[in-house]
């Protein structure tokens, strides 16, 4: 795993279309290194929202795209693997009809889940345009909460670097995304245990 110095430094080095590949493959960690950038004024704060939204929502797609279109071929080899049944993808059906918001939000907020629990929304079938809509509204508010983080804690640096204890803060200033990070992850855990 990179460390967010290697993101931060590639972002500033490589511009918009290597933060878009990054932010499709891993936005969380990329937006919050962008918000930082964004802060240190490398770049435009609304093109990095969208380019965060729009990486986060194709992704979502593309996972989407692939239970929905290799329905038999993954779904079914990946359950047989994992000792699974299919039949368990009746179990997302009914939350899908119950809850679709929740369980959606609850998916994409969970680290590690969205990409298999996504290519099982495909493979229910589940109406892609509400699918997509319910998508975008929970990365909408994510990607802003990240990328809001991220400049913050830059500002914060921007702040506070010209004093005599530059490591200092740094170490702070990471500690402090770190934390934010956990919180993060952990309201991402309540949140499924409650929903």
């Amino acid at each position: 795993m990179a460390s967010f110095s290697v993101i931060f430094s590639w972002l500033i080095a490589h511009g918009y279309f290597i933060m878009f590949a990054m932010m499709f493959v891993e936005g969380p960690i990329v937006t919050i290194a962008a918000g930082f950038a964004t802060a240190g004024g490398f770049f435009n704060i609304f093109l990095v929202y969208l380019i965060s939204l729009l990486g986060d929502v194709l992704a979502d797609a593309l996972y989407y795209g692939l239970g929905y279109g290799f329905r038999w071929t993954i779904i079914e080899k990946i359950s047989r693997r994992l000792g699974r049944p299919v039949g368990e993808a009746t179990t997302m059906a009914r939350l899908l009809e119950k809850h679709p918001f929740k369980t959606i939000l609850s998916i994409k907020l969970a680290p590690f889940l969205p990409m298999p629990a996504f290519m099982i929304i495909g493979y229910t079938r589940f109406a892609f345009f509400k699918y997509l809509t319910y998508c975008s509204v929970v990365s909408g508010a994510r990607s802003l909460f990240l990328l809001l983080g991220g400049y913050f804690f830059g500002r914060l640096f921007l702040m506070y670097s010209s004093l005599r204890y530059v490591s200092i803060w740094i170490g702070v200033i990471g500690a402090l995304l770190v934390l934010f990070y956990l919180f993060f992850r952990k309201l991402a855990q309540w949140l499924v245990k409650k929903g």
